[in-house]
């Protein structure tokens, strides 16, 4: 699950990526690594505020109304603060318990929030792109009137976008990218096997979709989960980075893809590589990654599940099981991790892991 970027910001660091296909191994390595914020936090996305003398941090993740942290450099110290949203669900949708939200800061200066929230008419589980807006990153936020992507739905009052890959099929994992010429695209996921990881044009204030826009599919995944889209522009080449295979076991990977355009399946023959797993990092089931970018810096946040503390979680770790008290395996929970991002032209390069204060 955000990924919003910051995309027109310079990009410095160095160190070497990881790529080609990474088995997991029955157990993970220990690893020295520790989350930067340690509570329950998946599927950030973390947006960098100017500050005084830099820059703050502000990250947002699912739960319901929108779980809010922050901190004053990006390592923390982390902070969970009040829900972002004001009240308990949008007047459009069935529950208030938000997916994998990003958070956006508009031309006209406004911080749009966006979240996946579910909808009666649609098929059981299926969920429904929404938008809210606040003066402030942390909030409080409150609900645009009606959802910004929502296909599928047979309710004239939500079904606003074109493009059904699949009836009753919901869309989540919303991401804004916006482009060197200033434009703002909103990316998200369909739900439902065949996924596809799609793209649609949003208007100046990012609250809606643009007039005649219509979406378009980027890449279509037939058998494994593809999700969590967060798009960087590299001169000529897009990249986006994205989550892959299920996201309840330590089997869940971070990896990219290269493309030279945006248009209808730009990204459908390009090679997914491998930028973490669980065997690379010794955390279990590194995803949901979100890219955050300042003038000098640019980092790669990410979710792994941990139990017991801070420690990763075992890797038969499947969280879809019920464990027995007392099995360190039934309090695992995502905390939120943190590295140093640089660039080999349009090749991502992983750096040092930031360590908790």
């Amino acid at each position: 699950m955000n990924r919003s970027i910051r995309t027109a910001l310079a990009v410095t660091g160095a160190l070497a990526v990881t790529a080609g296909v990474v088995a997991v191994t029955p157990s993970l390595a220990a690893g020295p690594y520790k989350p930067v914020y340690a509570a329950n936090f998946a599927d950030p996305a973390i947006a960098p505020v100017p500050s005084a003398d830099g820059f703050d941090f502000v990250g947002v993740a699912t739960g319901a109304r929108v779980k809010v942290a922050s901190a004053d450099t990006a390592a923390g110290t982390w902070r969970g603060r009040a829900p972002a949203l004001v009240e308990g669900r949008a007047p459009w949708a069935s529950g208030s318990v938000m997916w994998a939200p990003d958070l956006h800061r508009a031309k006209d200066g406004t911080w749009v929030l966006y979240f996946a929230a579910p909808v009666s008419r649609l098929a059981q589980n299926q969920r429904c792109i929404g938008a809210a807006t606040s003066s402030r990153p942390t909030g409080p936020f409150r609900y645009q009137s009606r959802p910004v992507v929502c296909p599928g739905s047979r309710d004239p009052r939500v079904d606003n976008v074109p493009g059904r890959p699949l009836a009753g099929a919901g869309v989540i994992d919303p991401s804004v990218f916006v482009d060197k010429a200033g434009r703002s695209f909103l990316l998200y996921k369909t739900q439902k096997l065949p996924a596809t990881l799609r793209i649609v044009r949003l208007n100046d204030k990012a609250t809606r979709v643009a007039d005649g826009a219509t979406s378009r599919e980027l890449v279509r995944s037939r058998s494994t989960i593809l999700e969590n889209p967060a798009l960087v522009q590299r001169g000529k080449s897009y990249v986006m980075f994205a989550s892959y295979k299920t996201y309840n076991t330590c089997r869940y990977e971070t990896v990219w893809m290269r493309s030279n355009s945006l248009g209808k399946g730009a990204f459908q023959n390009a090679r997914k590589n491998v930028l973490m797993t669980s065997r690379s990092t010794g955390l279990c089931g590194p995803g949901g990654a979100d890219i955050a970018t300042t003038p000098t810096t640019s980092r790669i946040f990410f979710h792994g599940w941990t139990c017991k503390g801070t420690n990763p979680c075992p890797a038969d770790l499947d969280v879809t099981k019920k464990y027995r008290k007392g099995d360190i395996r039934s309090q695992a929970k995502r905390s939120l991790y943190a590295r140093n991002l640089s660039w080999n032209g349009a090749t991502p390069v992983l750096g040092s892991w930031l360590t908790p204060r």
